[in-house]
């Protein structure tokens, strides 16, 4: 009885050691859309290049509409965030650019690409993330 009773604390105290990690590391990234805009969201691991990658390199593209928010999961949609970045990217950042809707429906890829044409670009570490609990807030 006596064993059943600490295998149950080993149990509990192991649990609650590896929540925390799993709290700390989230498998989903939230994005918070609070313009008028409807926009397209897009990840990229390339940082310190800033170049717009070509489409079918990106790693995620979703449309938001406006004053909406979404949990984005990683690709494989089972690993956390933060193990994901470091994977993808060796100075562990992530690259998030916003485009307006209105943009990608009206304008050649390549040409927004040439001309830059984002409503804007996010450059987060893990460490901005996990401060700001995951969660990326535009504008």
């Amino acid at each position: 009885m006596k064993t059943l009773l600490n295998i149950i604390i080993f149990t509990v105290l192991l649990c609650t050691v590896g929540c925390k990690k799993l709290l700390d590391n989230p498998r989903f990234l939230e994005f918070e859309n609070n313009s008028r805009t409807v926009v397209m969201v897009t990840f990229q691991y390339t940082f310190p290049d800033t170049t717009i990658q070509d489409r079918e390199r990106i790693d995620y593209v979703d449309t938001l509409g406006a004053n909406r928010s979404m949990k984005i999961p990683t690709a494989s949609s089972v690993r956390r965030w933060a193990d994901h970045i470091s994977e993808m990217n060796s100075n562990s950042t992530i690259m998030v650019y916003v485009f307006s809707q209105d943009t990608i429906d009206n304008y050649q890829w390549e040409e927004i690409q040439e001309n830059y044409n984002i409503l804007k670009r996010y450059d987060l570490t893990i460490e901005e993330l996990e401060s700001q609990n995951w969660k990326i807030t535009y504008p």
